[in-house]
């Protein structure tokens, strides 16, 4: 009996996937756009098509694209087909307009408008970088803040010493006895990586 071996191709993250499939919309944009911070712009697509708030903001467009999403309940960054995206520069009447498309539904959007078509081509592209930087901030800073109503964040500023009121009693009878609280100082030390804060040091 001969047996043979088939080693199947590793999948690419997700991530992966979506960064490199915008790169190459990125490259198959016409020339003379103006100069802007590639990675950023990279990196706020990527974090917006993986934001679960971002993706519920936006899925009666998901769901009514050419290519529609048939999800049943929250629509999620696995959902997506990456493929179906599209990034292009367009003449829309009076105005230019850079826009990131799912099926032909317009997504995100930078406008120039009441322009000639020689010009405003390039400033609805840096338009275009302007609204995803804004959104990238906006819903990171909504994800931040649910996080903290559900005590799951930790804060933002670096270093930052803060009196806690820490409840010592141990028992009933010791908390009668003594009736008086301690206040505790605790530093918490991080640094961030991909945008998310990560303990360096454990507290003391």
């Amino acid at each position: 009996m001969k047996l043979r071996l088939v080693i199947s191709p590793r999948r690419a993250p997700l991530g992966d996937l979506s960064r490199n499939h915008l790169q190459g919309l990125l490259d198959e944009l016409p020339g003379r756009l103006p100069s802007y911070n590639r990675k950023q712009l990279l990196d706020d697509l990527c974090f917006l098509l993986r934001s679960p708030l971002f993706l519920y903001a936006i899925s009666p467009r998901l769901r009514h694209a050419t290519n529609p999403l048939r999800v049943d309940g929250l629509i999620k960054a696995e959902d997506i087909n990456i493929y179906a995206l599209n990034m292009m520069i367009v003449r829309d009447d009076n105005s230019w307009a850079t826009q990131v498309l799912y099926g032909g539904t317009s997504l995100i959007e930078g406008r120039q408008y009441i322009t000639t078509e020689q010009a405003g081509y390039a400033q609805s592209f840096y338009w275009f970088c302007d609204e995803v930087r804004f959104l990238s901030c906006e819903f990171h800073a909504r994800e931040l803040a649910a996080a903290e109503a559900l005590g799951t964040a930790v804060s933002m500023q670096p270093a930052v010493v803060k009196p806690v009121q820490v409840d010592l009693r141990q028992t009933r009878a010791r908390a009668a006895a003594q009736k008086q609280r301690r206040i505790v100082k605790l530093r918490i030390r991080y640094h961030m990586i991909h945008g998310r804060p990560v303990l360096t040091k454990e507290l003391r």
